[in-house]
This record gives C-alpha cells, sequence and structure tokens, in this order.
C-alpha cells in the first residue's frame, strides 16, 4: 500500500514536470508567433505605405490585409491548438 502510494507520487511528479515542460515551450512557440506576426505586419505596412493607386486602393488593400491577417491568425490558433494536443496526450 506504502509502495503503491510512493509510485503514484513520483507518477504525479513526472507528468507535473511534463506539464511544465510542454507550458515553457508554448510560452516560447507563442512569443515566437508575436514576433513572426509583427514582422508580417510591419512588411504589410511597407507594402501599404509603397502601393501605388494604379495598382489597387486603399480599401482594397485593407481588404486584402483583412484577410491576410486572418489567415495568420488561423495559423497561430491552428499551431497552438496542435501544442495543446500534444501537452493533452
Amino acid at each position: 500500500m506504502e509502495e503503491e502510494r510512493r509510485h503514484e507520487i513520483i507518477n504525479l511528479q513526472i507528468n507535473m514536470e511534463k506539464i511544465n515542460n510542454a507550458i515553457g515551450y508554448i510560452k516560447e512557440s507563442l512569443t515566437k508567433n508575436d514576433e513572426q506576426h509583427k514582422e508580417i505586419i510591419h512588411k504589410i505596412d511597407i507594402f501599404i505605405e509603397t502601393a501605388d493607386e494604379k495598382y489597387a486602393t486603399k480599401n482594397d488593400l485593407k481588404f486584402i490585409q483583412k484577410i491576410i491577417f486572418s489567415i495568420i491568425g488561423a495559423i497561430c490558433l491552428t499551431v497552438l491548438y496542435a501544442v495543446l494536443a500534444k501537452v493533452i496526450s
């Protein structure tokens, strides 16, 4: 009985360490995604500033920008869900 309880505690400690490692990985991934997101936004801003009216109006560019942000958001969510699924399993 005592030995079984000791094994349960050891397993809990191992699982807690795995969870802590996974949380650290998630934090690093989110930080990296945030940096990449800022870089992409900066590049889009430069593109919008330098775009000539003969190629697209500002309203067209804003629409394209919304689409791109939606795609980036979907990708970030997919990565987050994949990491969380890995943590849970």
